[in-house]
């Protein structure tokens, strides 16, 4: 009797360690073929087909060589009536989508994000004492980048150099500091450095907490080709009367652009940046230290196809503000520029939709 109960005994441990084998098998399969989905989820159109897509034409980029924003200005004056740019005809207005934080395990989204921050002297030792920490903690962030910039008259040498002694006084394990020098126009050049399917852009007065990094997450997956942002990050382009030129505006809700001040983009969407954004188009933005913002919209909305919606805003995502000093540019770019930026861009991608008004938001439940 005993014997029968021994053998009895060895053969459920078997059964149970195949059973245990099995399962382990079986959840890392499914969460392989989850975490392959959501990348393939985030990929643009290959690279033949962007090309395919990018039917510039007709303008002479070699005449932006001396130009400066202050040709595509509108003139001044009083405007009646404003008018939204027209919505898709399928849509006559916009729709707030409900999402579920449960709607994507954590695990299939962690490490899918970079923290790309673009970093000036003025603001780098508040960055490293408030803000770094907290991204460093998220389990959605695989790595924090800082591409850094410096006035004329300082080294950047020099500040890279002081920049990586405070990251490594601060312990910490997920930031370093990129080599080279790039201008303004020239910021979502870091793809180059980046290996995470999502990219988190953010100024270095901005920073998000980790669940409204999520949140944005969620949003991305489901809207992998848009500028993904929160509510004080969206802006709207309308007209003014009977005149062709676009203005750009703070406080209506169309939500034709998203800030790429703090906002969460594919990295692929990047990648197509410095593969499509002609040079010269780059290089007024570097000289004019503005519209880049704007640019990565335009594309947006070119690669989304028929769609021609650049953004889509997360209307419970906000994001941390630290102080923004006397060099910020806010300061100079005054509504007349960023005004100048839209008809700047419809100018030199005639063949390019202006960003339709957003059809969707997004808010996290």
């Amino acid at each position: 009797m005993t014997k029968h109960v021994a053998v009895a005994l060895l053969a459920g441990v078997v059964v149970t360690l195949l059973l245990v084998d099995y399962l382990r098998t079986h959840v890392k399969s499914t969460a392989t073929t989850a975490r392959a989905r959501f990348l393939s989820e985030t990929t643009l159109p290959p690279k033949h087909e962007v090309e395919a897509m990018d039917q510039q034409g007709g303008y002479d980029y070699a005449a932006l060589q001396n130009a400066t924003l202050d040709q595509w200005k509108p003139a001044s004056g009083p405007c009646s009536p404003r008018s939204s740019l027209q919505r898709r005809t399928t849509f006559r207005r916009q729709t707030t989508l409900s999402l579920k934080k449960e709607d994507a395990a954590s695990e299939n989204l962690q490490g899918s994000v970079t923290a790309a921050i673009t970093m000036g002297p003025f603001r780098a030792k508040h960055r490293v004492k408030h803000f770094l920490t907290p991204l460093e903690q998220c389990i959605y962030i695989k790595e924090i980048v800082f591409d850094t910039w410096v006035p004329a008259d300082q080294s950047i040498v020099d500040f890279r150099a002081a920049l990586g002694e405070q990251l490594m006084k601060a312990n910490s394990t997920k930031a370093r500091v990129l080599p080279g020098e790039r201008g303004l126009g020239e910021r979502f050049y870091v793809a180059e450095y980046v290996d995470s399917p999502f990219t988190l852009v953010l100024d270095d007065d901005r920073s998000m907490k980790c669940a409204e990094i999520h949140k944005l997450l969620l949003a991305g997956r489901l809207f992998p080709r848009r500028v993904v942002s929160g509510l004080d990050h969206r802006r709207s382009i309308y007209k003014c009367g009977s005149s062709d030129a676009l203005f750009y505006s703070y406080s209506r809700n169309d939500d034709n652009l998203a800030l790429t001040c703090g906002a969460l983009l594919s990295t692929s969407l990047l990648q197509s940046y410095t593969q499509i954004i002609p040079k010269p188009v780059v290089g007024l933005i570097n000289r004019e230290k503005n519209c880049e913002d704007m640019t990565i919209n335009w594309l947006a909305a070119h690669l989304n196809g028929d769609e021609q919606e650049s953004c889509v805003i997360v209307e419970d995502a906000s994001a941390l503000v630290g102080p923004q000093g006397s060099e910020s540019l806010s300061r100079t770019n005054t509504e007349a520029r960023r005004d100048a930026c839209v008809n700047f861009l419809r100018d030199v991608f005639p063949y390019w939709p202006v960003p339709r008004p957003s059809s969707f938001r997004v808010r996290i439940h």
